[in-house]
């Protein structure tokens, strides 16, 4: 249940960053025309030249003379244009990864203490199996809850799911001081031996538990972020997985079929969300229990 806090806390900041720059637009070229009788006029696009021949207005047309320097036909100049401002760029900071964000959230720290807890949560309790069977059961748990394996697990589907414009906008929030805090109280919540213990104190509902005002906030940060709805279906999938196992390791004539075990497993989602719902709340309760109530609500 810690570690999917952990991630559904992170997915919850998504802060949108639109910054956009109109590209300066070209300043009009003006062109200057200088003619034969010397006016001069402006336009904003090139004059074909001239004729040299042709007679001013106003003007006799001049008689034949010898051969002379021909009247400059008027040429395009095009005028200085005015200096556009330049912005210094701004060097672009450094991407940020999926492991960064994993390592800023506290992953691995929380990762380990997760395969004992699991192992305890499936064991098959009363000595339902033989000590082959139970040995079985041993290497499967060790094989499958690996801290190792769990955070490879995890860190390749986050990093698969993870939107990279986005990942730079998480990593700055678990940096900042709440955030920051927030990753010490759930890394802090995650090697406790005895939290689920003493979180029992501050289920809802309780004499001297929490006020009704925090409990609102927890549960709406619960609903918003899916973390009851996450770890049920991570629960199933690994119960799942779990009643394969050990159906495989029972005799022929004990074993189930797969239509039966996925029927245990619907009948174990109906009993079992109510429940979870209310181990989640009291769990967030406990966990950020020195949060004030307006970090919560951040």
């Amino acid at each position: 249940m810690v570690e999917y806090t952990v991630l559904r806390t992170a997915s919850l900041v998504v802060l949108t960053v639109a910054l956009t720059a109109a590209p300066a637009s070209d300043a009009a070229e003006v062109y200057k025309m200088t003619h034969a009788d010397g006016t001069v006029t402006y336009s904003d696009t090139p004059q074909p030249p001239a004729d040299a021949n042709a007679p001013v207005q106003g003007k006799a047309p001049a008689q034949k003379k010898a051969p002379a320097r021909p009247p400059a036909s008027p040429t395009a100049v095009p005028a200085a244009r005015p200096p556009v401002p330049t912005r210094e760029a701004t060097p672009r900071p450094p991407a940020v990864t999926a492991d960064e964000v994993l390592e800023l959230a506290g992953l691995q720290t929380q990762l380990q203490a997760t395969p004992a807890r699991m192992a305890v949560e499936f064991k098959p309790r009363g000595g339902r199996l033989n000590a082959e069977d139970a040995a079985a059961l041993e290497q499967i748990l060790a094989r499958h809850f690996a801290a190792e394996r769990l955070y490879t697990q995890v860190r390749g589907e986050f990093s698969r799911r993870a939107e990279v414009r986005k990942l730079a906008d998480v990593a700055e929030w678990l940096r900042s001081p709440l955030g920051a805090k927030i990753a010490a109280l759930e890394s802090a919540a995650a090697v406790e031996t005895d939290a689920q213990q003493r979180m029992l104190a501050f289920a809802p509902g309780g004499r001297g538990g929490p006020a009704a005002v925090r409990v609102a906030i927890v549960e709406r940060l619960d609903w918003t972020a899916g973390i009851t709805d996450g770890a049920l279906e991570s629960t199933l999938a690994v119960s799942r997985a779990m009643a394969m196992a050990i159906n495989r390791a029972l005799p022929p004539d004990e074993r189930q079929t797969t239509a039966q075990i996925e029927r245990h497993i619907q009948e174990l989602r109906g009993q079992s969300r109510a429940k979870l719902a209310q181990t989640t709340v009291a769990f967030m309760l406990y966990q950020y229990r020195s949060l004030e109530d307006d970090e919560l609500q951040q």
